[in-house]
C-alpha cells in the first residue's frame, strides 16, 4: 500500500493546479452557482414535460 491510496497526502508543495484551484474556491460563489444551475434545469424539465 503507498501513502496516496491510504490518502496520506504528505506533499506541502504549493502547484499551480492546487493555487488555481484554492483561488477558484475563493473567487466562485459555488453554492449560489449550483442552486441557479438545479433550478434551471428543473424549470427546462417541467416545462420540457408540459
Amino acid at each position: 500500500m503507498t501513502q496516496l491510496y491510504l490518502g496520506l497526502n504528505l506533499s506541502t508543495k504549493r502547484t499551480r493546479k492546487r493555487d488555481f484551484l484554492d483561488e477558484m474556491r475563493r473567487v466562485v460563489p459555488w453554492p449560489s452557482l449550483i442552486s441557479v444551475y438545479f433550478g434551471m434545469v428543473i424549470l427546462f424539465e417541467k416545462h420540457r414535460t408540459a
